[in-house]
Parts: C-alpha cells; sequence; structure tokens
C-alpha cells in the first residue's frame, strides 16, 4: 500500500501528481497534499495485414473443400498428408486433419447440396432451419405455383409463410419473417427473378403435344424443301438500342416507335427464303424518289395502319401461287389463324395452306422459334456498324436511317441468316416427321462415342442420385427432388408439369408429414 510521503517516488508505468496548498509547487512534509493517480495512455501495438489475416481465419466454401477432397482423391493422400499439403499452399492455419476428417464425412452432403442447388458453392456451412415442417410446405407450395406457371414474389412468399406459421399454431414471435428471412429462402432454393418472355405460359402443354403429332401427320410425303412457314412481325425501324457497356449508368434515349409490317417466309430445310414483303402507310415515301416498291426491287404493299389485311395477304399469295406456276412446283405452306389470312382460293393452285391450331404458336410455329428473333438482332448490329461511318463523316445524329434504307438493312439481315440456323429452328418446333426418324435412326446405330458419353453421363446420374438420398440434417425433411435413374428419361421428351392438391396450408402440411414418414 502506498502512503503520502513528501517525496514522491515515480513508478511506471503510473505517473504521480503532488498537488499542494502552499506556492510552492514542492511537497513538504508538513504541508498536506492531494495526491492524484493518473496512467499513462498505452500505445496501440500496430498490427500488419498479416497478423489481421491470422486473426480473421474465414471457413473454407464448399467449393474449396471440394477442391481439397478432388485432390486428396486424385493423388491418394491420406487426411495427414492432405491438411500439410494445403496448410502450406494457401491455406495455411485453416486446414487441419480434424477439418478433412470431418469434410471427408459429409462429402455427400456437401457434393450433394450444391449440385441439387440446395447451397451455393460459394456457401461456407449449412445451417438447419429452425421450423422444418414450414420451410418444406413453403417449398412445396413455390413448387406448385411454379408447376401452375403461376408468378412468385418475396411478399407472397412472406404471405402464405405467415399463413402456414397460424396453422402450425406457432407464436409471432417464433419466427419472422423479415427481408433476410426471404433472402435466405430464396439462397436455400436457388430461387431467382426470372422474366416471363412471350405467350407460352398461357398455353396447355398436353395440347402442343397433340398439335406435334398432327403437324407431323400433314408433313408426311412431303419433300422438306417444299414446305414453308410464314408469319408477321411488326418492325419498329428507328428504334435506337437503349442498352451497351458502359462506366456508369447513362440516361435512355426517347423511343421511336414508327412501324411497319414484315411477312417472313422460308422452307423447312432454310435453302430457300421468300424475300421480305414490307407493309407501310406511304405508298410512294418520300426516300423511294416518286418511284413505286417493285421499281427498287422491294415487295411493297401499302394501307392506313400498316397491317396485314386480307386484301394485301390474297395479293401476295397470289403472286406466291404465280411463281410457283412458273417452276411448275407445288409447296405446302404452315400459317397461323391470324384472321387477315384469307385468300380467293379459286386463285391458288400451288399451295396447299395448313393452319396451326389456335394459341399453339409460340411452340410449333418455326418462325417464332428464333428465326424473327434472329432477323431483328442482325439488323439491330448493322444499325451500329453504320453509325460508325455517320460518325466519322461528323453527322450530328449518326442513328439517323429512312425508311428505305431500313428496308435494304432488313432484307440484307435475312440473306445473312445462316441455312443452319433456320433448319434448327424447325427442328427445335418438334413438327417435322424427320425427329421421330432421326430418333430412332440414333437409338439403333449409336456410335462407339456417343455410347461411352451416354454411359459416362448415367455413372455421374447415379453418384448424383446416391447424394441427394443420403443428405441429412434438418433439409431432410424438405421434398426431395424427382430422382432420375435411367439416362433415357433424360432423352425423352418432359411431360407437361402437374400439380396435385388444392394448395391449401392443411394439404401442405399433411404432404410434409407423410415425406417425413416414408423416411
Amino acid at each position: 500500500m502506498w502512503e503520502r510521503s513528501g517525496t514522491i517516488e515515480k513508478k511506471p508505468p503510473h505517473t504521480y501528481l503532488c498537488i499542494s496548498a502552499g506556492p510552492s509547487p514542492a511537497c513538504a512534509p508538513d504541508m498536506p497534499a492531494t495526491v492524484l493517480k493518473h496512467r499513462t495512455p498505452k500505445v496501440r501495438q500496430q498490427t500488419t495485414s498479416q497478423d489481421n489475416n491470422e486473426r480473421k481465419r474465414k471457413a473454407l466454401t464448399f467449393s474449396e473443400k471440394i477442391k481439397i477432397l478432388d485432390y486428396m482423391r486424385a493423388h491418394r493422400l491420406t487426411q495427414k498428408q492432405t491438411a500439410d499439403y494445403w496448410q502450406e499452399n494457401g491455406y495455411q492455419g485453416r486446414v487441419s486433419q480434424k477439418n478433412v476428417s470431418m469434410w471427408v464425412k459429409n462429402e455427400e452432403r456437401i457434393r450433394g447440396e450444391v449440385a441439387n442447388g440446395g447451397a451455393k458453392a460459394a456457401t461456407c456451412r449449412i445451417r438447419d432451419v429452425k421450423f422444418p415442417e414450414l420451410e418444406g410446405a413453403l417449398k412445396l407450395w413455390v413448387e406448385g405455383r411454379e408447376a401452375q406457371l403461376q408468378p412468385i414474389t418475396g411478399p407472397l412468399i412472406v404471405a402464405k409463410a405467415e399463413r402456414l406459421r397460424e396453422a402450425l399454431n406457432l407464436p409471432i414471435d417464433a419466427i419472422r419473417f423479415s427481408n433476410g428471412w426471404v433472402d435466405e429462402f430464396k439462397r436455400r432454393h436457388a430461387l431467382q427473378h426470372h422474366q416471363h418472355h412471350g405467350e407460352a405460359g398461357s398455353v396447355n402443354l398436353t395440347s402442343v403435344k397433340e398439335e406435334r403429332i398432327r403437324m407431323r401427320h400433314e408433313l408426311q410425303g412431303w419433300d422438306l424443301n417444299d414446305v414453308f412457314n410464314a408469319d408477321e412481325t411488326s418492325f419498329f425501324w428507328k428504334t435506337v438500342q437503349n442498352n451497351g457497356l458502359s462506366t456508369k449508368g447513362l440516361p435512355g434515349r426517347k423511343l421511336d416507335k414508327t412501324r411497319m409490317s414484315v411477312l417472313v417466309m422460308m422452307n423447312a430445310t432454310g435453302t430457300e427464303k421468300i424475300c421480305l414483303l414490307f407493309i407501310a402507310t406511304a405508298k410512294k415515301p418520300r426516300c423511294f424518289g416518286k418511284k413505286e416498291g417493285h421499281e427498287l426491287g422491294l415487295w411493297y404493299f401499302y394501307n392506313k395502319k400498316a397491317w396485314m389485311t386480307g386484301e394485301v395477304f390474297s395479293n401476295a399469295m397470289e403472286e406466291l401461287d404465280a411463281r410457283m406456276k412458273r417452276t411448275n412446283r407445288k409447296i405446302l405452306l404452315l400459317l397461323d389463324n391470324f384472321s387477315g389470312h384469307k385468300w380467293r382460293k379459286e386463285a391458288i393452285t400451288n399451295i396447299k395452306v395448313v393452319f396451326f391450331s389456335p394459341n399453339l404458336t409460340p411452340f410449333v410455329q418455326p418462325a417464332d422459334a428464333g428465326i424473327i428473333r434472329c432477323l431483328k438482332a442482325i439488323f439491330h448490329r448493322l444499325v451500329l456498324c453504320r453509325s460508325l461511318d455517320h460518325e466519322d463523316e461528323g453527322e450530328v445524329d449518326i442513328f439517323a436511317i429512312n425508311q428505305l434504307e431500313a428496308m435494304q438493312l432488313l432484307e440484307e439481315a435475312w440473306k445473312s441468316i445462316k441455312q443452319s440456323t433456320i433448319a434448327n429452328c424447325w427442328r427445335h418446333t418438334g413438327i417435322l416427321p424427320s425427329n421421330e426418324e432421326a430418333s430412332n435412326s440414333r437409338a439403333n446405330h449409336a456410335e462407339p462415342d456417343v455410347e461411352f458419353e451416354v454411359q459416362a453421363a448415367t455413372d455421374a446420374l447415379q453418384r448424383l442420385n446416391h447424394s441427394l438420398s443420403n443428405r441429412g440434417g434438418g433439409r431432410h425433411l424438405l421434398p426431395r427432388p424427382c430422382l432420375v435413374d435411367d439416362i433415357e428419361e433424360l432423352l425423352t421428351e418432359p411431360a407437361a408439369p402437374e400439380w396435385v392438391g388444392d394448395g391449401s396450408e392443411l394439404e401442405l402440411l399433411k404432404m410434409v408429414r407423410q415425406t417425413k414418414t416414408k423416411l
């Protein structure tokens, strides 16, 4: 115990200050003094980045764990040898023999979760869900909505989860469905935002299969070089591409919606593309130079709304039929059931028309299978390349274009579409009778290298199924994906998605409990 004294001994690391009542700063023995004790501030030891890295040892991700396990298998190392190697090669202080042993024990689960999409490769660990029945029921509901092609959003997931919480008689404080919970739920089940394109979502897939069978029957006996498809599309020829590469966000341009209609027509082998048919609003646009379309080498029509009408289509059919008569050729023309597709039947002798069933063209019409999309993409590429010439010439509006130039560029784009692109789009629709013949031929005359690849895929599939079947933890109560044991199932056309059940909370919980009982 330190005692007051006239002489104050300074002892590190403390500093003592004597304050006397008199004028002298010195502390005399007969003079009362007040002694204050002050701690000198500690000097903070500076740390290097290496020390920080050692202090913060980040857990390895699933991809890193799988890489280490694959290396151990490939080089036939023991767990101790594997740990020692990776300690010296990038994972100092993060890989021990105990870690490797634990990863080997959970290897099937780790690989299964990554392969199934239940966890990303960047995930470090899988945490068991707190209420697996609620999680499983909600996952079933999401799968049902997806099978019915119904939209799913984060707020909708929260609303359904609240109903399931009420059905399970859970208190509100037991689980709160915050934005963080929604993000984790989407991550656990590989849910991502996707834009729904086209009109295919309103189509009954069973009807699509029936339509494909009907069209194959219609095409039987026809040479595919004589089978054509025609379809109209809107062509906004003044529209400038409103996206691209930049270092920061840029303001967009006002879209010019000046439109004309274009009819594309091509055969099933891609060897013949009929010249484009244009429909605009003016008989002689100013850019035509007082000439008509046919004088400029264009198949050109006009009307007030720049759209396909019965009159325009009838005239086009008669011109096309006259071409076929000159070459003594008969063709089969596939069309959708658009009301403007009308013609005088007595005037058409060399063209047989077959209509697609209503509302099925997104699946069975070749022009909608990518040909029109390819045409417009090439056109916009040509417009961008053309803007470089205008830029070199010092033009103010480098994207300025008139109707004639747009039509000529689109004709150039139409000619540049590859034959293989058109043939692949036809094949993609599944309406060609050669699809079944080619499938049978491949099945009866499989080449050795193809057989080897199929066998390798089969082995990989069996390993994946084994991993998924043995996954454990709290996630084992979630519905397992449908396992495929035969590679032939992957080569056949998938059936239309089905959903059995009313989607009610009690029904979903019942299904989850049945799954738990089977396990």
